[in-house]
Formats: C-alpha cells, sequence, structure tokens
C-alpha cells in the first residue's frame, strides 16, 4: 500500500466528483432560468397561436429538450465520478483503520442502486467510514472535534437525498397524471419548488465529500511518512578503532 500515492487518487477523485457536482447544480439553475425566460415568453404571447416548426414541437419544446438531454449527460458524469469517489474511499478503509469493513466493496456502487437497499445502506456505509477515520488515533484532534460539530450533516444531506431522489418525483408524476400544468407562473414555480431541494442535496453532497477527505488526510500522511521513514537506511556504524 502506497500512501502517498493513495492520497493523491483520493484527492484527485473528490476533485472530480466536487467538479461534477458543481457542474449539475450550475445546469440545473440555467434550466430553470430559461424555464422563467419561457414561461415570461408564453405568459406575454398568451393568446397568440403560434405554429411549430418542426413537427409538433414548438421552438420552446425543443430548446427544453436540448437541455434535458444536457442535464441527463451531466447528471450521469456526476453519478460516475461520485461513484468512482464513493467506492474507492471505503475500499482504503480496511488498510488505515487495520479493521474489516461492514459491507463487501460493490456494495459501495450497487448500494446506490438495488432498491430498498439504496434506502440505509449506503448511508450506513459513510457512517461507517466517519466512525471509523474519526475514532483512529491517527487523526489529530482538531478533525475529530470538527467531525463531531457536523454530525449533523450525514442524516440531513441524507433526508434531503432521499427526498429528491424518491419522494419528489413521486410528486412529479403524480402532478403530471392528475393536472395539467400549463407554461405559466404557478407551473413553474411549482417545478422550482420541487427543484429547490435537489440544490440543497448536492450542496450537502459536495460538503460530505470535504469532510470526508479531510479526515482521510491526516491518517494517510501518517502512513506515508512511517513509509518514507522506513525506507531511509540507517547510517552506518562507525569503525571500531584498534
Amino acid at each position: 500500500m502506497n500512501a502517498h500515492l493513495i492520497s493523491k487518487r483520493l484527492q484527485s477523485h473528490a476533485k472530480a466528483a466536487s467538479i461534477a457536482l458543481w457542474a449539475s447544480l450550475a445546469i440545473s439553475v440555467l434550466f430553470h432560468v430559461q424555464e422563467a425566460v419561457l414561461t415570461y415568453i408564453a405568459v406575454s404571447a398568451s393568446g397568440v397561436l403560434k405554429e411549430p416548426v418542426f413537427g409538433s414541437m414548438s421552438d420552446e419544446d425543443l430548446v427544453t429538450l436540448g437541455s434535458s438531454w444536457l442535464m441527463f449527460a451531466i447528471y450521469f458524469v456526476t453519478m460516475v465520478t461520485f461513484f468512482v469517489w464513493f467506492e474507492y474511499s471505503y475500499r482504503n478503509l480496511p488498510m488505515l483503520t487495520d479493521s474489516s469493513s461492514h459491507h463487501p466493496r460493490w456494495m459501495a456502487v450497487l448500494g446506490w442502486i438495488i432498491p430498498f437497499i439504496a434506502f440505509f445502506v449506503p448511508y450506513q456505509m459513510t457512517k461507517e467510514i466517519w466512525r471509523k477515520l474519526s475514532e483512529h488515533r491517527g487523526v489529530s484532534t482538531e478533525i475529530i472535534l470538527d467531525s463531531r460539530r457536523s454530525k449533523f450533516l450525514l442524516p440531513v444531506w441524507w433526508g434531503f437525498h432521499l427526498a429528491s431522489v424518491y419522494v419528489l418525483p413521486v410528486v412529479a408524476l403524480v402532478l403530471a397524471l392528475f393536472y395539467s400544468l400549463e407554461r405559466d407562473w404557478v407551473g413553474f414555480s411549482i417545478g422550482l419548488a420541487l427543484g429547490v431541494p435537489s440544490y440543497v442535496t448536492v450542496l450537502l453532497e459536495i460538503q460530505v465529500i470535504r469532510s470526508t477527505t479531510a479526515l482521510y488526510l491526516p491518517l494517510l500522511q501518517a502512513v506515508a511518512d512511517s513509509q518514507s521513514g522506513a525506507c531511509i537506511a540507517p547510517p552506518p556504524k562507525p569503525a571500531m578503532s584498534s
């Protein structure tokens, strides 16, 4: 185990996941700005019947479709980079804390996807990472105190995650099936309200990545220092004078 290499890769994965999350947040905000502009145009031109320019789709529908595909691509990259960071973090936990993991490595990815398991296993795995790193003697007191003050972060993050991934899509589906939402300010307000929890989830997720990486680095630095010290050969003993 090369602790220096693990530290570099962990920070690289954390940076990639954070950048992807910021990008997904930015594209979501831009999408709602676009919807606000299109809503303003639709409300201003109410009562004016415009012919679609491509089949049965209007210009506004084409813009929305293109934005949706861009959002899907960015969300996919975000999901992959986050899974890579999370799996790498969980994989190296036993090497640093000298204790076996409670879950198999493959759960660090599939645990987010498998039905029912996805409701609680990723949260348990994140708590396990924080608990083992915080309790390890190699972590500085300052980091331990910071993690204790931030204990509220994990349950709040997970609550928003469950709401944005499972609850809000069901609400949106019910609204689409039973209510006819027009492109007006009421429909825009409902869409914005459904999107805000996702914004909060992304911000909290970035903080979880930052805090987890901060807990890892002192341990990795301590191991790297011990490895570099072991590689230094002791000075030769002076020759005995006869």
